[in-house]
């Protein structure tokens, strides 16, 4: 907010006003020498260079109706796997200040507030380090991409060895597959107390450290268990890798060369729609089931833009738009939660659209995740509707509602990894279905 000092009028005092001019030269002075400094600096190498390499720089879209305003989305790329021998676990411990173990079934959330989204629902002796402690919450490390909060009561402290970090263990023979999704198709077979390690959690699939021939492996979270022990080293997992697919399945990516552009709803001061029961905001649930669609999409070989990813990012209904038609999106979806409370029964999704060449879109999309959530036994709920980010695209877009916040039951699942999952799984698949025709 631009700030307004009121005008004052100055005597003409002729003492004060060479004392003034005297001091604005020595400041001007002051600064010309820093900058030249500074530029000397430069020229010898002393201050650090920002690695622009291609795999860590993501631009930001274009922003050329308001040139003024910082960037208000970003790119969102899954970063690449650093190799498992790359990461000592010296350096993955560096934060760590402790370890638990949860006493009964806990659930971690995103944030120290127990009306905030569900990342993992921890079983009993399933152990996590410690980053710190806040008063009845406990924050914890899930992988180096990671953190979650859970309360203090739910834990036991215990001591481990400097050498260990977060492992998983796979519990019985499970396959890895290709991308968070069967779909994707199977890659290895894993045999029981196979070790792996943890990169990104994604609704109910954890993204692995470990490769298969440079590409990203994934597990269900309910075929692992969380633990610590010492890093396994690449050999090892090659060992245990058992591999009966082998030429039996090929990895599934029908999105290869399509843009998509994932939009959660609201954001910043914006919350959107907040609960009655208890104080759920929309923005929070919006975002992460846009973070687990992002993680399907990127796996099926789509380019995904996201227009925020943060609940502390603002972005206006008009910058939506223009992320949208300036990177020629083959899709904009824009994924929002309802709210109704006059009548706290009604549930289900609704896919709304304003142009011809979207409906098809919506159609497809309203299919998918009402089979996907169970959520709507009725016919298809899909409304022409000229919403700001619908009627303002030139590209195929809908907006999505994919639960009612007013309804007891469906504000209770919007917070676990198994609604996020089906939202983002319904979305994908209406995706892929209207790009594929």
């Amino acid at each position: 907010m631009s700030r307004h000092v009121p005008e004052k009028r100055l005597k003409d005092h002729r003492g004060k006003t060479l004392f003034l001019l005297s001091l604005l030269n020595k400041i001007v002075i002051v600064l010309v020498l820093a900058m030249l400094l500074h530029q000397l600096h430069l020229k010898n190498g002393t201050v650090p260079v920002i690695d622009s390499s291609p795999e860590q720089s993501h631009p930001y879209p274009t922003n050329a109706a308001n040139p003024n305003s910082q960037p208000a989305a970003s790119t969102f790329e899954v970063p690449s796997i650093t190799p498992v021998q790359a990461t000592s676990p010296s350096v993955l411990e560096e934060s760590v200040v402790g370890w638990v173990k949860i006493k009964a079934a806990a659930e971690i959330r995103t944030e120290p507030d127990g009306n905030k989204p569900v990342l993992l629902e921890a079983a009993t002796g399933e152990a996590f380090p410690v980053v710190k402690q806040s008063g009845e919450w406990t924050e914890v490390r899930l992988n180096a991409k990671q953190q979650g909060w859970l309360p203090v009561s739910q834990t036991i402290d215990f001591q481990t060895s400097k050498m260990d970090t977060q492992l998983l263990l796979i519990k019985a023979d499970t396959p890895l597959y290709w991308g968070p999704d069967e779909s994707f198709g199977k890659a290895k077979l894993l045999t029981a107390n196979t070790s792996l390690t943890p990169n990104e959690i994604s609704g109910q699939w954890i993204l692995l450290l470990e490769q298969e021939h440079g590409k990203p492996l994934w597990v269900k979270t309910n075929q692992v268990e969380w633990t610590f022990g010492e890093q396994p080293s690449r050999e090892a997992f090659s060992r245990d890798l058992n591999d009966p697919f082998s030429g039996a399945t090929v990895r599934s990516m029908p999105l290869t060369g399509k843009t998509i552009v994932v939009d959660p709803g609201h954001g910043g001061i914006d919350t959107g729609a907040i609960a009655k029961i208890k104080p759920v905001y929309e923005r929070d649930v919006n975002l992460v089931s846009a973070q687990v669609l992002v993680n399907k999409l990127k796996a099926g070989g789509a380019h995904v833009i996201m227009t925020r990813t943060g609940n502390d990012q603002f972005v206006s209904k008009a910058q939506r738009v223009q992320i949208s038609n300036d990177n020629k999106a083959d899709v904009f979806v824009s994924i929002h939660q309802n709210m109704y409370q006059k009548d706290p029964t009604i549930s289900g999704t609704i896919t709304y659209y304003d142009s011809a060449n979207s409906k098809r879109l919506a159609n497809e999309i309203e299919i998918a995740t009402s089979r996907q959530l169970n959520s709507r036994h009725e016919d298809k709920h899909v409304e022409k509707e000229q919403l700001y980010v619908l009627k303002h695209n030139r590209r195929p877009s809908v907006l999505i509602e994919g639960c009612f916040l007013s309804n007891p039951s469906e504000l209770a699942a919007s917070l676990l990894p198994a609604y996020q999952e089906k939202l983002a799984a319904g979305i994908y698949e209406g995706i892929v279905a209207f790009l594929r025709n």
